[in-house]
């Protein structure tokens, strides 16, 4: 007599099994269309199957916002800076999925007497001595620190890891910087300002010695968030171009939004990269008295191809 054969049970398959018959950059594209920014369900997934964890963590750290304990909820997904530090540690291959970087914090102010660092302030530290392989975006946020009033210590620490990174994009969003800032970016990145300008008076010794020797940035666009700091940053620079550093002299993009008074300062600014300057934009109210009949001569301009001027009125009387 022939016995039926007694079928097999069915055992649980390992997480690891299905996802070894897919190649990597299969697996990887599909997280990438369907949950590329599905950040909860990435971090879900990265906890619950270890096979698909790292690929998880190329998306879910590609970009890092840190804030600081008082906006961030108790739903948030954004993680504190003592959280990525520990990610970073447990985790070491994480630094390479880093693409953008905003650091929204309260930076360390001068540490007081008998005052020891907190844990976010030793974790701020920590991530500014990292250098991230992949990092192109980086924005410093805080909008109650003055560059001059942070430690000298921690100027160090910004200036140097900025330095580090070949940038593609700065934003520094400050109370108000130093152009010794500007002078230590390496790259040829778009700068974001949302700060007041300050111009560095006599040398500075932090500026000396951080200067890359040969390896002058050069910025390709320059964006202000707000107009008025947009005539700062010109008046800074000085009414001539005399005082330009040669760093915003090949722009190819200037955005600078809605400003009073197009002054000389501003058309120096223009000028100073008339050569490259691909794109134009501000809406000036009135135009300087001391401008000639035409304040911007567009055909000194040969690259331009995106204008936006708006005017209110001729001069400024």
């Amino acid at each position: 007599m022939q016995f039926l054969r007694k079928p097999k049970p069915m055992g649980i398959r390992c997480a690891g099994e299905w996802t070894a018959c897919l190649p990597e950059d299969v697996l990887q594209r599909t997280i990438d269309h369907h949950l590329r920014c599905d950040v909860a369900t990435l971090r879900n997934l990265a906890v619950t199957c270890s096979s698909l964890a790292i690929i998880c963590r190329r998306f879910i750290f590609r970009s890092v916002v840190l804030l600081p304990p008082g906006q961030r909820t108790v739903t948030s997904s954004t993680p504190s800076a003592e959280r990525f530090v520990s990610t970073l540690q447990r985790y070491p291959e994480t630094i390479n999925f880093v693409e953008e970087l905003h650091l929204v914090v309260a930076f360390p102010r001068p540490a007081k007497l008998f005052r020891p660092r907190t844990t976010e302030e030793r974790a701020f530290y920590f991530i500014l001595g990292e250098t991230f392989p992949n990092l192109r975006k980086v924005f410093l946020a805080d909008n109650t620190s003055e560059w001059d009033a942070l430690s000298q210590g921690t100027q160090q620490r910004i200036i140097r890891f900025l330095g580090a990174h070949p940038l593609e994009s700065v934003g520094i969003f400050l109370k108000s910087f130093s152009d010794s800032l500007l002078r230590q970016i390496k790259g040829n990145p778009g700068l974001h300002i949302a700060a007041l300008f300050k111009k560095t008076v006599g040398r500075s010794p932090i500026l000396d010695q951080h200067q890359h020797d040969g390896d002058t940035p050069r910025f390709q666009s320059i964006e202000f968030y707000h107009a008025f700091y947009s005539v700062v940053f010109a008046e800074q620079l000085g009414p001539n171009g005399t005082s330009i550093p040669v760093f915003l002299t090949a722009l190819k993009a200037l955005i600078l939004g809605d400003i009073i008074v197009f002054s000389p300062a501003i058309r120096s600014l223009v000028h100073a990269s008339k050569a490259s300057l691909v794109s134009l934009h501000f809406t000036a109210h009135c135009f300087h008295q001391d401008l000639d009949e035409v304040p911007l001569d567009l055909g000194e301009l040969p690259k331009l191809r995106k204008l936006s001027i708006g005017c209110l009125s001729k001069f400024e009387h």
